[in-house]
C-alpha cells in the first residue's frame, strides 16, 4: 500500500539582511580581562562565520584497525548448502561459519566475514558473546563486511504464509489466522519509578510488512498497568517497591467490536488474541486495504524470539570492523536494540543502515574508541541510535531521522525517545551529523555525559527538542555545539539543563518551538532549565561554571523567543540568577519580524534586548553582555544558503519531505524520501 502525496515546492527563504537595530544601554565596559576560545570582534550582521573552529576536539583516543593484516577471508551467501567458506563455496549462513570462525580468532588470525547479498533471517543473539573466551578471540582483529551495493540484509521477519479472506462483510477488511499471543509490553521503567506506562499501540510488539511497506499497527484490545499496593516507591529497606512488589499489565476489553468501524485508514491492522475475544475473532489478524487492493501479499512479520534479545548481538570484542550491513524488522525489547554492541574496544560501524526495526536500531554500551562514519538509522519503532556507558566516541556523517515512529501512536516521546541519546558517555564528537523528523528529541545527552560535541550538522523538525543538554554531573559537563543548523523543532532548538560549562557557537538557531507538545518547555531557540535542588545538576553558579553564548544567528516566528527559561518547577528569582552570573554573551544576532519576540526577565516577563542586558548588569555591573549583539527587524534566513555556508549537510529532497508531511498531516513512511 502506497500513499502519494504532492511534493510541496521548496522553501523560498529570503536572506537576513541589517535592519535598525536597538542600542545599548549606558554600563560599564566588558571585562578584558575573561576570555574565551569562541571570543571574537565578527560583526553580528555577518554572522554566521564559515571555517570557524573553537578548537576544541575531545576525541583523542582513536586509531583506527590496520585492516592489510586481515588476510584469511571467510565467505557467505544466503541460502548455499554445504560450503566451506571458501569464494567458490562459501557458507550458506553465519551460524554456519561461526565455528571456524571463532577457531581462526582462537590462533590468533585475524579474518574477515565476507557475507554476499541476500536476507539473512537468522538469530544471532548469541554469535559473539566471548565474555568467557581467550584474550586471543577477543582481542584478534575480526571484519563483517557485506555487499558494497547494500545488498547484505540481516531481517528480524519470516514470511507469513496465511490464508486471507475478506473479514465481516467488508470488502477491503481482510483476516487470517495469527499464531501468536505476544502481551503488550509496559517498558523498563513503570515497574520501579511509576512512570512513563507505555501504553496502546508503543506497547505492542505486533508489526506486519506488506510488500516491502511497514503497515501501522492500532491496538483493539485495551491494556493497562496495575500495581498491587499503590504507586511504586521504596520500602523499608531501600529497595524500589515494583521490585518486591511487581505490577503487571491488565486487560480491560476491547476498544470496540466492531473491527470494520476500528480499521479505517489503508495500511492499518489489527491483532485479537484475548481469550476473552468472540471466537470469530479470537486469534486473527485484520488488515485494512485499499478499494482493488485485494488481500495482503508478500507478507512479513517481525518475530519476538525472546523478549529483549537483540537481532545480533556482539560483546567483548576488541579490534572490530562492521561494514556495508543492514539490519530491519527486528523485533528487540526496550532495553536492547536490532544490533547490540557492548564492552568493546576499537570499533568502527562504516556504511551500515538500521531501518524500520521494532524498537532501537543500534544499541552501544559500555564500550571505548568507537567510530560511526555513514550510519544510518532510519524510521525505527523507538530510538534510531542508543549509546550508554561508552567513552572515545566519533560519529561522521551519519543520520538519524524519522525514529520514534511507534512511540509517536501513542505520543510517547519524552522519556527516553530520540534520533539518537547517549548517556554516562565521555569525549564524544557529531561531525555533519544529521537528524530531521524524528518524533521526539533529534540529539539527546542525558545524565553524565562530558565532553561532547556537536559540529556542522542539522537537527531539524524534531518532534520535542533540536539538542538535549541534560543533567551533567556537578562540575562536569564541557559541552559544544558550534556551525550547526538547529531549525524547526517542535520543542526548544538548544535545551540547556543543568549542564556545566556549556558553549553555542556560530550556530544558525531559528523556527523552533512552533508547537505546544509539551507546555513545560518555553517557546525558545534557546531555553534553560534550572533546578536549584536538583540533586545530579548543577546547584550554585560556581557547579554551571561557565554558559557562552556567541556569534549565533538566531530567528524568532511569532509566538516564540529568543532566549528563555523553563516555565515548571523554578523559583525565579532564585535559580534564573544562576545562569546569569556565568553568563558569557555576545556578537549574537536576534532577527524577527514579530515585534514580540524577546527574552525571559528574571520575573519571567519578555523583555527585549536592552532589558536582557540590564537584568544581566543588574547581577554582574562590571561583566556586562550583549554590548556587540544585534537585534535585527527581518525576514526569515536562507537556510540553504547558510548550510553552505557552514558546511552542514543540507539535502533539498529530505527537506521538501518533511514539508509534505507536516503540512498534509497524513503519516505516510513512505514520505521520508529516504
Amino acid at each position: 500500500m502506497k500513499t502519494s502525496l504532492l511534493l510541496l515546492p521548496a522553501l523560498i527563504l529570503s536572506a537576513c539582511a541589517p535592519a535598525p537595530r536597538e542600542t545599548s544601554p549606558t554600563v560599564p565596559s566588558p571585562d578584558s580581562a575573561r576570555t574565551d576560545p569562541a571570543r571574537t570582534e565578527t560583526a553580528p550582521a555577518t554572522l554566521p562565520r564559515a571555517n570557524f573552529d573553537s578548537g576544541f576536539s575531545p576525541v583523542t583516543a582513536l586509531a583506527e584497525l590496520d585492516e592489510s593484516r586481515v588476510q584469511t577471508v571467510i565467505h557467505v551467501r544466503a541460502g548455499v548448502r554445504g560450503g566451506s567458506g571458501t569464494a567458490e563455496a562459501p557458507f550458506g549462513s553465519v551460524t554456519a561459519a561461526a565455528p571456524r570462525l571463532l577457531a581462526l580468532l582462537g590462533a590468533g588470525t585475524p579474518v574477515k566475514l565476507q557475507i554476499g547479498p541476500g536476507v539473512y533471517r537468522e538469530d544471532l543473539s548469541g554469535f559473539l558473546r566471548l565474555k568467557e573466551s581467550t584474550e586471543t578471540v577477543q582481542n584478534t582483529p575480526l571484519i563483517l563486511e557485506g555487499d558494497p551495493e547494500g545488498g547484505t540484509v540481516f531481517s528480524g521477519s519470516v514470511p507469513f504464509e496465511a490464508e486471507w479472506r475478506p473479514a465481516q462483510n467488508d470488502e477491503t477488511l481482510w483476516s487470517a489466522e495469527w499464531p501468536h499471543a505476544w502481551e503488550p509490553d509496559p517498558g523498563p521503567w513503570v515497574a520501579t519509578f511509576g512512570h512513563p506506562e507505555i501504553r496502546d499501540e508503543t506497547a505492542r510488539r505486533e508489526a506486519l510488512s506488506v510488500n516491502g511497506e511497514m503497515m501501522r499497527l492500532r491496538a483493539i484490545e485495551k491494556w493497562a498497568w496495575h500495581q498491587p499496593g499503590g504507586a511504586p516507591g521504596a520500602d523499608a529497606g531501600g529497595r524500589p517497591l515494583g521490585r518486591v512488589n511487581p505490577g503487571y499489565m491488565r486487560f480491560e476489553g476491547f476498544v470496540t467490536d466492531s473491527v470494520s468501524d476500528f480499521l479505517r485508514e489503508p495500511g492499518d491492522f489489527t491483532v485479537i488474541t484475548h481469550p476473552d475475544a468472540p471466537e470469530a475473532l479470537r486469534g486473527r489478524i485484520f488488515v485494512r486495504r485499499a478499494p482493488g487492493e485485494g488481500p495482503p501479499e508478500n507478507v512479513e512479520i517481525p518475530l519476538m524470539r525472546h523478549r529483549d534479545a537483540p537481532l545480533m548481538r556482539i560483546a567483548f570484542k576488541n579490534n572490530l570492523v562492521l561494514r556495508n550491513l543492514t539490519f530491519t524488522h527486528a523485533n528487540s525489547g526496550y532495553l536492547s536494540a536490532a544490533l547490540l554492541i557492548a564492552d568493546s574496544a576499537n570499533v568502527l560501524i562504516e556504511d551500515v543502515r538500521f531501518i524500520e526495526n521494532v524498537n532501537t536500531g543500534l544499541s552501544m554500551q559500555r564500550s571505548e574508541q568507537v567510530i560511526l562514519r555513514r550510519v544510518s538509522a532510519l524510521r525505527n519503532g523507538q530510538k534510531g541510535i542508543g549509546i550508554g556507558s561508552t567513552r572515545d566516541l566519533l560519529l561522521e556523517d551519519s543520520e538519524t531521522s524519522y525514529n520514534n515512529v511507534r512511540g509517536h501512536w501513542t505520543d510517547f516521546r519524552r522519556w527516553d525517545p530520540a534520533g539518537i541519546k547517549l548517556g554516562n558517555v565521555h569525549r564524544v564528537e557529531f561531525r555533519r551529523h544529521t537528524a530531521i523528523g524524528n518524533y521526539g528529541g533529534g540529539v539527546w545527552w542525558d545524565v553524565y555525559c562530558t565532553d561532547m560535541l556537536v559540529d556542522r550538522s542539522l537537527l531539524y523538525g524534531n518532534g520535542r527538542l533540536g539538542v538535549e543538554m541534560e543533567l551533567a554531573a556537578p562540575n562536569g559537563g564541557n559541552w559544544e555545539i558550534r556551525n550547526s543548523i538547529v531549525a524547526r523543532n517542535t520543542g526548544a532548538g538548544v535545551f540547556i539543563s543543568m549542564a556545566a560549562n556549556t558553549r553555542v557557537l556560530n550556530n544558525v538557531i531559528a523556527h523552533n518551538g512552533g508547537g505546544e507538545l509539551e507546555a513545560e518547555i518555553s517557546r525558545g531557540q534557546i531555553v534553560f532549565k534550572v533546578r536549584k535542588h536538583q540533586v545530579k545538576g548543577p546547584r550554585s553558579a560556581a557547579e554551571w561554571e561557565l554558559v557562552t553564548l556567541r556569534d549565533n544567528l538566531m530567528y524568532a516566528e511569532e509566538g516564540q523567543h529568543f532566549i528563555t527559561f523553563l516555565r515548571r518547577n523554578i523559583e525565579p528569582a532564585e535559580q534564573i540568577p544562576f545562569v546569569l552570573d556565568v553568563l558569557d554573551a555576545d556578537h549574537n544576532r536576534y532577527v524577527s519580524d514579530i515585534p514580540e519576540a524577546g527574552f525571559h526577565l528574571i520575573d519571567l516577563s519578555r523583555g527585549d534586548l536592552n532589558q536582557w542586558r540590564a537584568t544581566i548588569a543588574v547581577r554582574r555591573p562590571d561583566t556586562p553582555q550583549e554590548m556587540n549583539s544585534v537585534r535585527e527587524s527581518g525576514p526569515a534566513p536562507d537556510l540553504a544558503a547558510l548550510a553552505e555556508i557552514l558546511g552542514t549537510p543540507w539535502d533539498a529532497e529530505k527537506i521538501n519531505a518533511w514539508h509534505t508531511l507536516r503540512d498534509s498531516g497524513h503519516f505516510a513512511l513512505d514520505q521520508f524520501g529516504l
